[in-house]
């Protein structure tokens, strides 16, 4: 098991934006508004080419319920506090965010 975001597919005719406020409710039932985009690239995985969008967004409520026939385990952690056991991609959507932060300041 593995640490990772929320990452799914959009269904047809859906935003990228609302497909992460659609994934994000049925798989922990957490509301999200107000999402900010931050950075798109391209993954391949398992011979499948995906577009993959990153959003940020501020929480009102942090609780969650997990669909436990998706997810086995979720949390909140602090970036100094990442589980080890994370995919390697988490590392580089961090770094993306840093990146967006850096152009958007300067």
């Amino acid at each position: 098991t593995y640490y990772r975001f929320v990452v799914k597919t959009t269904r047809r005719k859906e935003s990228f934006e609302e497909a992460a406020v659609r994934e994000v409710k049925e798989e922990l039932g957490i509301n999200l508004s107000n999402l900010k985009h931050f950075a798109t690239y391209k993954n391949i995985m398992e011979h499948k080419r995906d577009t993959v969008a990153c959003f940020e967004t501020e929480l009102l409520v942090p609780d969650f319920k997990i669909d436990e026939l998706e997810i086995c385990e979720a949390g909140w952690f602090a970036l100094n506090q990442l589980p080890e056991d994370r995919v390697q991609r988490v590392d580089q959507i961090l770094v993306m965010y840093d990146e967006s932060k850096k152009y958007q300041s300067g």
